[in-house]
């Protein structure tokens, strides 16, 4: 089955990097929507690290260079700590929603965005530091 956004892991990344679940949210050709940015659901440390209620949500790691995520402003993090024993990169934006839908986990974002185009305006609904933001991001091609 074909999917516009695909959610993958990279398993070289998961093993060098983070040592946990690590998603890249891409588009596989010219016709499909990109996002660019890379990271992980948040897990019940990653929760308590952060200070969330509770673990849902997912922690922007990176956001690709010229993506439409960097354009409009989504922010990856900007520090690596330790948590259950491997490093994770930390202070990016924690989307809770897409759309006005709460999400839980990549996956949510995936049946979100399942059905987007090229140019199509998505709302994200973040947590950054302590406070809560909407931001918009127009879908591009790769």
């Amino acid at each position: 089955m074909h999917y516009p956004v695909n959610t993958v892991i990279s398993f070289t990344v998961l093993i060098s990097v983070v040592g946990a679940s690590f998603y890249y949210v891409y588009a596989t050709d010219a016709t499909e929507p990109w996002l660019g940015i890379e990271g992980s659901n948040i897990t019940p440390a990653i929760a308590q690290i952060l200070g969330l209620e509770q673990p849902v949500g997912f922690l922007i790691f990176s956001v690709e260079p010229g993506s439409p995520a960097e354009q409009a402003g989504l922010r990856g993090g900007d520090r690596v700590e330790t948590v259950d024993g491997s490093p994770v990169v930390l202070g990016g934006d924690v989307i809770i929603a897409v759309d006005n839908t709460q999400i839980e986990d990549a996956q949510d974002i995936e049946a979100q965005l399942i059905h987007k185009r090229v140019g199509d305006v998505v709302e994200f609904t973040v947590i950054r530091g302590s406070s809560t933001q909407e931001i918009e991001v127009k879908l591009g091609a790769r």
